[in-house]
């Protein structure tokens, strides 16, 4: 799975959102991203969660301060994408 930019460039751009998600919708296949706040996870909208990233401050402040893309895009250096294309491809079948 490539990375996906779009989903990049949603983290960056929500800054009301505490987390975003890469999920797939059952019913029609479709993978989608989901910002969510709180503890809302698309599990909630009947949705199967692929990958997920907290943009709350607490998860990078310390290190990041309010530079949050360069925590994104060093989120990104670490994600298993074996495992996130695994997940997808369970969640087609």
């Amino acid at each position: 799975m490539a990375r996906p930019l779009v989903l990049d460039a949603a983290r960056v751009s929500c800054p009301g959102c505490s987390r975003t998600h890469a999920a797939c919708e059952p019913s029609n296949k479709q993978l989608g991203i989901e910002p969510t706040a709180n503890q809302d996870s698309p599990i909630s909208q009947n949705k199967q969660p692929l990958l997920g990233i907290d943009v709350w401050k607490h998860a990078y402040y310390l290190r990041y301060q309010n530079r949050r893309p360069e925590y994104v895009a060093a989120f990104f250096q670490v994600i298993n994408w074996d495992f996130v294309s695994e997940r997808y491809a369970k969640a087609l079948s």
